[in-house]
């Protein structure tokens, strides 16, 4: 949420007034403490003119987007089922994978909650070759 309003320049509580909600309330949003109802992220989306499903975002955000555990969308990408690019940087000498929300969108429609745990877990092997220069 807060990249949403610092791409508009705006304060906390005139783009809480935006959004129709409660000043207290906009800041735990903010802050991340709390998690964002997909109606309120949707339109703080559209207010700050990101509508593009293709930019590539961080597993924690778009876990916070489609309400799903950050654990699961790992799992999906070293699965095969979620498509991810990593990015150069690292954190703690792991590569970051990036997804878009059309991705995380198709990985939900199509295998959310659709495999059982004990399915064969084979992840294709992760090479520099796929990381972007």
């Amino acid at each position: 949420m807060r990249q949403y309003r610092e791409a508009l320049e705006l304060s906390q509580p005139t783009f809480a007034a935006l959004l129709g909600v409660p000043q207290e309330t906009y800041r735990t949003w903010d802050a991340g403490r709390r998690p964002v109802p997909g109606k309120i992220l949707a339109q703080a989306r559209a207010l700050a003119g990101h509508p593009d499903d293709q930019e590539l975002l961080p597993l924690p955000v778009l876990a916070a987007m489609l309400r799903v555990h950050v654990r699961t969308l790992h799992l999906a990408a070293r699965l095969g089922r979620l498509t991810v690019v990593y990015d150069t940087r690292t954190t703690f000498r792991r590569l970051r994978p990036r997804a878009t929300r059309a991705a995380a969108l198709t990985f939900r429609q199509l295998h959310y909650r659709k495999h059982g745990r004990r399915g064969p877990i084979a992840p294709p092997p992760l090479t520099w070759a796929i990381v972007p220069a």
